[in-house]
């Protein structure tokens, strides 16, 4: 295997003397220099905060240290095709799954591979949905957490655990692989249950640079893919990176510094084109710049799947359009086009073969760590990310204690939607809806955040409620689901600049599932993320609201795209 540096084109138009004096900058300050030599400097100049970033560097390398553990793995994928396992199922949140999301729907199963499913998600219908599909006799579940204390995915464990321990005949701890850290709560468990395989990470790497570690190739070997093959082209783009220290001739630096400076000339909404075929890296993109850069009131908006449209563009905006070499794509490229000419400044990278996506999470990685230093902020923790967790966490111990998680008072209720916000009372929800998305600021983006389960029908309603929105606002938006994106996304949001607008939605449980040794449900997990998180953006002074889809999330759905549809777009 020949392994290829993806092609990238610059067209930064009036942008392009900065960028060139940024790069001068980089150059002066030995910037590829000081990252291989581990200088924390690059990013905090305090002691406490250069000591933490020092014990996170281990990303670096990872590409060229995963490759002689590589047999492990393999001998782990024949043995348990051996053994008659036809599924796998990682259960996990933010970048401990992502990197296998994007293998499940970019690649698809593999020759003699296992079917790949993730549950990085408490609610309830999308862990039947995904219970249903595989026979557990059958699967081998992946419990994948950095730290070892996810309580999400140490809920999830729990109750496929017991699901397997309750057939005759089965050994449970045989259906089990962990992906941990060492001597987290998690490794020991695994040990103590007698897991198939515990797989201990290498030490210094944040879960959100952890694509091309265990978290990323175990999943990847088992459901068939060539992992020789992915990794040999991710150490081809960290040699490429290593020993290129002229800024303008490193792919990652260069793509860094175009970020970082872009941000500071406020355009910091990174808007990712991405074909179909590429669209689940989207979500990994996402969690890597938002979470690496949202915080200290500064950061870098990672924007995927949003409508096309020149015309509802502001100038905030960066645009990468990262493809497939040979893929003909000539509406997206005649847009591209007049985004250029209306001064945009544009970003391609042609992808050689899906295989090189393995390089590309190299050089994004990368780039998204000299972005960092460039705006001043430590890429590799997540204090929001944690602090969602503390409130979820507190939430459900008082519901341990009371059986109630805590009532809100309603702003309005029209028909079967519940308007929640904490700042006024309105006559209607169009009153209410049109006061929210009217009080903009320069810089303004509008977030929703659906808590919602994740199925197709509900998938083309939010994505029409979003287009209708950006037709409307003419702003910049963005779509997650929760709980996912209080991995990912939700640190920009409550870190980051002040300046978005926040739709939170939620809806009832068709499905009960009880989670193991609780007095609540995964439904009941999911409302206190969702309650934590909405309290949690009040104490950060986030413009938020709430919607109560309540019944019928579809009907639910379609009467708030009418509130929101002006007359011209209906």
């Amino acid at each position: 295997m020949e392994s290829v540096i993806n092609e990238i084109t610059y067209e930064l138009l009036s942008f392009d003397e900065a960028v060139k004096n940024r790069l001068s900058s980089l150059e002066r300050e030995y910037i590829n220099e000081r990252l291989w030599n581990r200088d924390a400097t690059l990013w905090k100049d305090d002691r406490k905060s250069a000591e933490k970033i020092s014990e996170s560097l281990g990303w670096m390398d990872t590409p060229s240290r995963m490759t002689p553990v590589l047999p492990e793995i393999i001998e782990l994928v024949r043995k348990v095709r051996s053994d008659g396992y036809s599924h796998v199922i990682v259960l996990g949140m933010g970048g401990n799954t992502l990197a296998s999301l994007v293998f499940a729907r970019t690649f698809g199963t593999g020759k003699n591979g296992l079917e790949l499913s993730i549950i990085d998600t408490t609610d309830p219908a999308e862990i039947q949905r995904i219970e249903q599909k595989a026979s557990l006799r059958e699967t081998l579940f992946i419990v994948a957490s950095k730290s070892g204390v996810e309580a999400e995915t140490s809920a999830l464990a729990e109750y496929f655990y017991n699901k397997l321990k309750a057939i005759n005949g089965v050994n449970p701890g045989n259906h089990f692989v962990a992906i941990t850290d060492r001597g987290t709560p998690l490794a020991e468990k695994a040990r103590g249950l007698h897991y198939r395989q515990i797989f201990l990470n290498f030490e210094g790497i944040a879960s959100h640079f952890s694509a091309l570690s265990y978290f990323g190739m175990v999943p990847a070997a088992l459901m068939g893919l060539d992992v020789e093959d992915l990794l040999g082209r991710a150490v081809r783009m960290q040699q490429i990176c290593q020993t290129h220290n002229t800024p303008s001739e490193n792919p990652a630096i260069r793509l860094g510094a175009i970020m970082g400076e872009m941000a500071i000339q406020n355009r910091n909404k990174l808007t990712i084109v991405l074909p179909d075929s590429l669209s689940t890296l989207g979500l990994w993109l996402e969690q890597l710049i938002a979470e690496g850069t949202g915080k200290e009131g500064k950061g870098i908006l990672p924007i995927t799947g949003e409508l096309l449209e020149p015309s509802l563009y502001r100038d905030d905006r960066l645009f990468v359009y990262l493809h497939l070499q040979g893929e003909h794509q000539p509406e997206i490229t005649g847009k591209l086009q007049q985004l250029t000419k209306a001064g945009h400044p544009l970003v391609s990278i042609a992808v050689e073969s899906m295989s090189d996506i393995a390089g590309e999470f190299y050089r994004w990685e990368m780039a998204v760590a000299v972005a960092g230093s460039i705006i001043g902020v430590n890429v590799f923790d997540q204090p929001n990310v944690e602090e969602s967790k503390e409130r979820t966490n507190q939430i459900l111990g008082k519901y341990e204690k009371e059986g109630a998680l805590p009532v809100m008072d309603p702003a309005i209720t029209e028909g079967k939607l519940t308007f929640f916000t904490y700042r006024n009372k309105f006559d209607n929800a169009v009153a209410l809806l049109d006061t929210f998305m009217n009080a903009e600021h320069v810089g303004d983006y509008l977030a929703i955040q659906a808590f919602l389960p994740e199925e197709p029908q509900t998938d083309l309603l939010l994505q029409k409620f979003r287009n209708v929105l950006q037709q409307r606002l003419k702003r910049a938006t963005t779509l997650a689901y929760g709980p996912r994106f209080l991995h990912s996304t939700g640190q920009y949001h409550k870190g980051g600049p002040n300046t978005g607008l926040y739709i939170q939605l939620i809806g009832d449980d068709q499905v009960t599932i009880e989670v193991p040794g609780k007095n609540y449900s995964f439904g009941t997990f999911k409302r206190a993320q969702a309650d934590g998180d909405f309290t949690l953006m009040e104490v950060h002074s986030r413009r938020i609201i709430r919607v109560d889809l309540n019944g019928d999330i579809h009907s639910g759905m379609a009467k708030l795209i009418d509130l929101v549809t002006p007359t011209e777009l209906a």
